[in-house]
């Protein structure tokens, strides 16, 4: 390894290279406490000024192939720090390289880059402990690379007391910081108001990660910090298969909720107790879960072990004890306000953002002034962007409604896509940013696999695009998308929420409505006949006219159409379009409607392929078949239309005035295309098929081609006209975001 960088370098070298106060090493894809911590030193530093680079380093303790913790990807979207990649050398006041293990076998050549005035090593945990046999790093190693890159400039800085035993313990001649560099917090973002329990009787909680070192060795020690006894309640915050090999039968007044599944300021705010004890051989370098209850204003009930951190701020025993303590304060709860505040004022006195800013500028000097600003659309005027998520569904209609809302996005909103669908190529062509969320089906899991799957993936697109709202439409909220919901504490949801649900389905995806700050409802032209469990839950729910893609204008005449698709422009054409048949059988039914259109003389069946279709092209041999996105523009082309009576398609055709023949898919889980086509055939809007044999088939399509009739079903339909809802609904997301893009916290329900 060579050693030409970390030494002090005259300030003109400063200017031959990017100018950072402060960079940051570390393996970027930790998922736990360090990046934690590291992200909110960036945040400290960024509020007075420092600018602040991020240098990944990878650590061979990871083996997986892991993304960037989204804690990092937040901070450098929003601009707080900048990543220092391969974009030639870089000079720093002060390096912090965060982890031992990242030096053990370290990636030089982004170390190599960076020409730092002072190095500083942050050791989180100490070389070893009597709870894992297997070393974290090797220390001799970690300290002839330190040396061969920093010489003896380089100083070691313990995250706690312990780590600074052993340390001493094991090389007593390193060059330790003279303070230990603790983890910060910043406590206005975490206190909650403890002016009351939580529950009627005392609530105990600890989180961590699902780790067997961090629960006691012996059961009874379990059972004693965490009882399983009606008297208290116990909530569990990061428990896996570790739990259950120490502790077979979970007690029932237990709650487990898997790691990662809640953040961590929404479960502290459900706790009165933070009780926590790990296995007696665990040097707990830090313990930064303690930090954040404190910061809560909960009371932490710690082992002894983490009294020289805390002090006054909790209270100290062993687990046997536990129940004494809970039992004392929540009998008086004036000393249990007393022990909470005790905890807030260890905070801020020792552990807040001053504390790290104070010892930055001891080491670096004094903010240049020149934050780290990280445009996300550079050379363009910041936008403020919309998440448009939609569900898979048997189509591609909840993608096309939120598509037509984007449409009518003003210049200062940026709609970007998640989607379950097949047809992410659409958003694309169509100019807009997509992400593809692979369903439980498409991946070959089931839905409590994918559950998690999906929390994850959202968390990072959130993380990613910074939206302003989250725009959902499908019918069901699937619970990873609300897992997700509820960490975004301050971020609106709204449900653009399809009506038309076939009677007696969809009771529990209803239940869910409570999480979203809006719903807004797509105007249904058979409303009346909704027999559904929207249509008796419509408090508090905008409804807006139906959404369309194009309005009337934009569809092209009949001989442009034509042309485009390259069809006779004298013989009389029927389309046929009964959708992606990727749920349900059309080969069947588009056959006899084809052999039906074709016996009249003069007309030629034209079949609509879907865009997502899986099929390799018309269902029927020699029929043609056509295709295209949005399709709507080229409707004109034809003299009449059979079609599925799904929302969009069907909205469309009434809106165009195009005579059709309506044929429901009566394999939908949910949308009740019989009920919107037999409305359309008593209003006098469509004709509706009422059965798939040849004599009903023949009889519908005889009506269709007859002129009379088509005539006076297009007649019917321009009379019935409506508006287009697309733009009402982007109006009232940007008065959403505007709204509540100035810190307000929305108070989204927990469902117990």
């Amino acid at each position: 390894m060579r050693s030409p960088v970390l030494v002090p370098r005259a300030h003109e070298d400063a200017n031959l290279a990017r100018f950072f106060d402060v960079i940051t090493c570390s393996d970027l894809r930790y998922p736990g406490g360090t990046t934690a911590s590291i992200c909110e030193e960036i945040k400290a530093q960024a509020a007075v000024g420092y600018r602040s680079g991020l240098a990944h380093v990878a650590s061979p303790r990871i083996r997986a192939r892991l993304p960037f913790s989204p804690r990092v990807t937040a901070c450098l979207q929003t601009g707080r720090a900048e990543l220092v990649a391969d974009a030639g050398p870089v000079h720093t006041r002060l390096l912090i390289i965060r982890h031992p293990a990242v030096l053990d076998r370290p990636d030089v050549q982004t170390l190599e880059r960076i020409r730092a005035e002072r190095v500083l090593l942050v050791v989180n945990q100490p070389p070893a402990d009597d709870a894992d046999p297997e070393p974290y790093y090797d220390l001799d190693r970690v300290r002839a690379n330190l040396h061969g890159l920093a010489g003896l400039s380089a100083l070691w800085a313990p995250i706690g007391p312990r780590v600074r035993q052993q340390l001493l313990k094991a090389a007593p001649d390193l060059p330790l910081l003279a303070r230990d560099w603790h983890n910060v917090i910043d406590p206005d973002e975490w206190l909650v108001d403890r002016r009351r329990p939580v529950d009627s009787r005392p609530v105990l909680g600890r989180h961590s990660r699902p780790d067997r070192k961090k629960w006691p060795d012996r059961r009874a020690d379990i059972l004693r910090a965490y009882p399983g006894s009606a008297e208290v309640c116990v909530q569990i915050l990061g428990a896996g298969p570790e739990l259950r090999w120490l502790l077979p039968i979970i007690p029932a007044n237990w709650t487990i909720h898997p790691f990662g599944s809640l953040p961590a300021k929404r479960f502290l705010a459900g706790i009165d107790f933070f009780v926590y004890f790990t296995h007696p051989g665990l040097i707990e370098a830090f313990g930064r879960n303690g930090l954040e209850a404190l910061a809560s204003g909960a009371v932490a009930i710690l082992p002894p072990a983490f009294e020289p951190l805390f002090g006054p701020g909790g209270r100290y025993c062993a687990p046997g004890a536990v129940m004494g303590i809970v039992r004392e304060l929540y009998g008086d709860w004036s000393a249990y306000l007393r022990q909470s505040a005790a905890g807030v004022e260890q905070v801020r006195e020792h552990y807040s953002y001053p504390v790290h800013v104070a010892r930055i500028r001891e080491l670096a000097g004094p903010p240049s002034g020149q934050p780290a600003k990280t445009p996300r659309n550079p050379g363009r005027p910041r936008r403020t962007r919309v998440l448009m998520m939609s569900s898979n569904g048997a189509g591609i209609g909840h993608l096309t409604r939120l598509m037509a809302v984007a449409r009518r996005a003003p210049e200062g909103i940026e709609p970007i896509f998640a989607t379950l669908s097949r047809g992410i190529s659409l958003v694309r062509r169509q100019g807009w940013l997509v992400e593809y969320l692979p369903s439980a089906p498409a991946l070959g899991i089931g839905p409590a696999e994918w559950a998690p799957f999906l929390m994850h993936r959202m968390r990072e697109v959130i993380s990613a695009y910074h939206p302003a709202v989250i725009v959902f439409d499908g019918t069901m909220p699937f619970w990873g998308l609300v897992q997700a919901m509820l960490e975004q504490r301050g971020l609106p949801f709204v449900w653009l929420r399809r009506a038309m649900w076939k009677h007696g389905t969809g009771a529990e995806n209803l239940a869910r409505s409570h999480y979203f700050e809006q719903i807004i409802e797509p105007g249904e032209i058979a409303a009346d006949v909704d027999r559904g469990v929207t249509a008796g839950s419509r408090q508090g729910v905008l409804r807006v006219d139906p959404i369309l893609f194009l309005d009337p204008h934009e569809l092209l005449e009949r001989h442009e159409a034509r042309r485009e698709l390259g069809l006779d422009p004298q013989v009389r054409l029927c389309l046929i379009q009964l959708g992606a048949g990727n749920i349900n059988r059309i080969e069947g039914i588009a056959e006899r409607i084809s052999d039906s259109v074709a016996r009249h003389a003069g007309w030629q069946p034209i079949y609509l392929k879907s865009p997502i279709s899986l099929g390799d092209g018309a269902p029927t041999k020699g029929l043609r078949s056509v295709t295209g996105y949005p399709f709507a523009r080229l409707l004109r082309a034809f003299d009449a239309v059979v079609s599925a009576a799904g929302y969009n398609s069907f909205h469309e055709l009434v809106a165009y005035g195009v005579p059709t023949l309506f044929v429901p898919n009566q394999e939908t889980a949910i949308d009740d295309q019989a009920g919107r086509a037999a409305y359309a055939a008593r209003e006098g809007l469509a004709l509706c098929l009422d059965g798939h044999g040849s004599g009903a088939v023949d009889e519908a399509v005889n009506q269709l081609l007859d002129e009379s009739i088509r005539t006076g079903l297009s007649e019917r339909c321009l009379q019935h006209g409506f508006g287009n809802g697309a733009a009402k609904v982007m109006e009232a997301i940007v008065e959403l975001a505007e709204r509540c893009g100035h810190g307000r916290r929305l108070d989204r329900r927990v469902g117990r």
